[in-house]
């Protein structure tokens, strides 16, 4: 079975622009090769995956018919901010200077594990955008899978 990103941790990225892997996110990446790929994800964070995630999410873009209009734009737009990148011997991945520039980061930065892709936050912004969609999981999860655990 494939093993999922998942926690919160609090990093900071240098002034090369890197950011530190959590370590039991290094566990993971490890059992894969070190390559990765970084893009420019929703709500205002980044994305970053191990290769075999971002396989796996290519092949689910592929699954959005072509003659959707707003497909074809979602499509482009995460592709187009889409960079690989390694990480080094020490942990260390390089964000890319394009990704720096359209994201709000300063000294800190939020690090969440998210099943098979690790987002990266602006620690305020996150806070923010959890005050502006809070609801309770339970009703969340209503809303995306209605009847879900019920007997019915």
């Amino acid at each position: 079975m494939e093993n999922l990103f998942k926690g919160k941790f609090l990093h900071s990225v240098d002034h090369k622009g890197r950011i530190s892997v959590p370590k039991a996110f290094k566990q993971i990446i490890g059992k894969e090769a070190r390559d990765l790929v970084i893009l420019k994800g929703f709500d205002g964070c980044l994305f970053l995956y191990t290769k075999s995630g971002w396989l796996w999410q290519q092949q689910e873009l592929q699954k959005i018919p072509l003659f959707v209009e707003n497909a074809r734009r979602v499509e482009r737009m995460l592709l187009e901010n889409a960079y690989d990148t390694t990480m080094d011997s020490v942990g260390r991945v390089k964000i890319p200077n394009e990704l720096l520039a359209e994201v709000n980061f300063g000294k800190e930065i939020l690090v969440l594990g998210v099943s098979r892709r690790i987002e990266i936050w602006n620690p305020k912004d996150y806070e923010e955008y959890k005050r502006q969609t809070d609801m309770p999981i339970e009703q969340l999860a209503e809303k995306l899978f209605p009847g879900w655990g019920s007997n019915a």
